[in-house]
């Protein structure tokens, strides 16, 4: 049996056996709800490390500095966002990502180093640490560590099939228990401006959803990209401007079915 046929029977036993009819858990990081498996370059671009095999298609070093004021009209939930990728060689890419939100109540910060390599133009595969530190007022401060894993097998030129396993080793410290995420799904792009993805969002043993999305680049300056997850219901807007040269400006709105509105506003510099 070739690579091909085991990744993509693994991304078929995983659908057939992780779906529940719960809710998943929002976290407070600031990242995009609608994950997908494939995208190349997804939006706002710390969204990348929902699969950090991404990473091994960074064609160009850049800086992202991102912020969500009052996330769902709370003005205590303003999280901000540092993110980095750099190219090192052909095969060989690394990515820094940085995320905290500071409150007298509640503040937590996250971090995440990854390398992705390239086996070849067929195999994409990437492993990251994150490092993570909780502070609830009267309850202290606890830390926790994980290990995240990502591959995108390129099936052919249009298509490609990406698999995200996130603290996929388990809960490496007792005192703060984290869930295992898991990201699986397929990316068509029939030309190379529009690209379509649909990824099952997996909190395993607990909850899971589908994402579809689709990013289309009108021209060199407008990218855009509408994506849509089943459980819970979420639809999520983005739009990336390069009007000025070397700079970027992201912009991302969501809507919970529950929790309301969002938005997220970034600044990108290539280098």
């Amino acid at each position: 049996m070739n690579l091909t046929k085991i990744f993509l029977l693994a991304i078929t036993f995983i659908l057939l056996n992780y779906f529940e009819s719960k809710s998943q858990f929002i976290s407070v990081k600031f990242q995009s709800y609608c994950q997908s498996a494939t995208e190349k370059t997804q939006q706002p671009e710390p969204a990348q490390f929902s699969n950090p095999a991404n990473l091994s298609f960074t064609d160009s070093a850049y800086i992202f500095a991102g912020l969500s004021y009052s996330r769902f009209d709370l003005p205590e939930l303003t999280p901000i966002a540092l993110s980095s990728a750099l190219r090192l060689n052909d095969e060989l890419h690394l990515g820094l990502n940085l995320t905290g939100l500071g409150g007298s109540l509640y503040n937590e910060f996250f971090s995440s180093l990854a390398f992705s390599y390239s086996f070849g133009k067929m195999l994409k595969a990437s492993l990251s640490g994150e490092y993570g530190r909780v502070g609830i007022k009267d309850y202290g401060t606890r830390n926790f560590y994980n290990l995240n894993f990502g591959a995108i097998l390129c099936l052919s030129e249009n298509l490609s099939a990406g698999l995200s396993l996130k603290n996929f080793i388990g809960n490496l410290s007792s005192i703060y228990p984290r869930n295992r995420f898991l990201l699986a799904g397929l990316g068509y792009s029939p030309t190379k401006e529009l690209n379509f993805d649909v990824s099952a969002n997996v909190l395993i043993d607990k909850a899971a959803g589908f994402c579809f999305s689709s990013k289309y680049a009108l021209n060199k300056y407008f990218i855009l990209r509408l994506a849509v997850l089943t459980n819970p219901q979420i639809v999520e807007l983005s739009v990336k401007s390069h009007i000025i040269e070397r700079f970027a400006l992201s912009i991302n709105a969501a809507y919970h079915e529950r929790l309301g509105f969002e938005k997220q506003l970034g600044m990108v510099y290539y280098f």
